[in-house]
């Protein structure tokens, strides 16, 4: 059966092992449980344990989201111009994990500082847990797609990592408070939303945040960066981006960043391919036609658009019955209509 499946694949693809697939999966639990720790219960504990003003709390989170919106960008150009002999994703994976893990305790953690103190030290560290988990973060969802180029592997592949992250984040959602009450009851707390139970519940979720990745690090393959020449990425660049699209964009075939939108532009043949057509999408997906050559070729023409469920379509490639849907082939005639002079 190994041998049938093998045959199966298309050699001009590369393709990660099941062992692969798994663990970078698994690189998701821990990064996912620190996220939702801090998505569950990091305000409670800075209203209800630390006792800062919610209204400081709030203003906080606005302007830590307003950062993300900055650093998130600038972490993409940065991994896309790194070059080391253990490739681009790995590296920063490891060091923002390590760092991030430490900033994620030290956050749930005040030693004792009050007064106009504590609500500096909460606000640098909370600004510093963003940006280190960043930077784990942004490379790992970044190599995912680079762990096969076929697009129909991608799918799969991309399924294994939102499960574990899903089961992660369900877990310390559903189950955080009452491990931090226990823990603080361990510890002699008479209350029980006192800060060493947040703490030792932090401490417990970096550890396996650091296994977790750990896992992914030393079983997925990354191949070296050295010496590949690639166009280096701007910060500039990196802001049109999110200024172009809300990371509306997926890669292609040939690791291409590839705009994902309700819009589909044909070359100047009338062809297009999309890698990204799926049961319910077809519906909303759009034809544009422009007239790119001016007055030449007998004059200016009006742009028109068609949607794709009123044109013509024919499968040609049969599904795996699975995610795959097949290849399909649309046709319709449009004739453009000139421009009133």
């Amino acid at each position: 059966m190994g041998n049938q499946k093998e045959t199966q694949k298309n050699p001009q693809y590369k393709y990660a092992s099941t062992r692969e697939k798994l663990c970078f999966g698994i690189g998701a639990i821990g990064k996912d449980a620190i996220c939702n720790l801090v998505g569950a219960f990091l305000m409670l504990y800075f209203t209800d344990t630390l006792y800062l003003a919610p209204a400081f709390v709030g203003v906080l989170f606005f302007v830590a989201r307003i950062w993300d919106a900055i650093n998130d960008p600038m972490m993409g150009m940065i991994v896309d111009n790194t070059h080391t002999r253990f490739g681009k994703f790995r590296i920063w994976l490891v060091i923002g994990t390590l760092v991030n893990s430490v900033v994620f305790v030290l956050l749930f953690h005040s030693f004792n500082l009050s007064g106009t103190a504590l609500y500096v030290y909460v606000s640098v560290m909370y600004i510093l847990y963003g940006m280190t988990y960043t930077i784990m973060d942004v490379p790992y969802w970044s190599w995912l797609p680079n762990l096969t180029n076929d697009p129909h592997e991608r799918e799969k592949v991309s399924v294994i990592p939102r499960f574990f992250a899903s089961l992660a984040g369900f877990s310390v959602a559903t189950f955080g408070l009452y491990i931090i009450n226990y823990l603080n009851k361990i510890a002699g707390e008479s209350n029980l939303y006192a800060e060493k139970g947040y703490t030792l519940f932090a401490i417990i979720i970096a550890v396996i945040f650091i296994v977790t990745i750990g896992i992914t690090v030393f079983n997925v393959k990354e191949e070296s960066t050295l010496g590949i020449s690639a166009e280096k990425t701007s910060l500039k660049q990196a802001f049109q981006v999110i200024v172009k699209n809300e990371n509306a964009y997926y890669n292609d075939e040939e690791g291409e960043l590839v705009r994902m939108n309700d819009t589909i532009y044909t070359d100047s043949g009338g062809e297009f391919v999309s890698q990204m057509m799926r049961d319910g999408w077809v519906d909303t997906k759009k034809l544009i036609f422009n007239d790119i050559d001016g007055e030449a070729n007998g004059g200016t023409f009006k742009s028109d658009s068609v949607c794709m469920k009123d044109m013509e379509s024919k499968q040609i490639k049969k599904g795996d019955g699975n995610w795959y849907l097949g290849t399909y082939e649309y046709n319709m005639e449009i004739k453009l209509s000139k421009e009133d002079k």
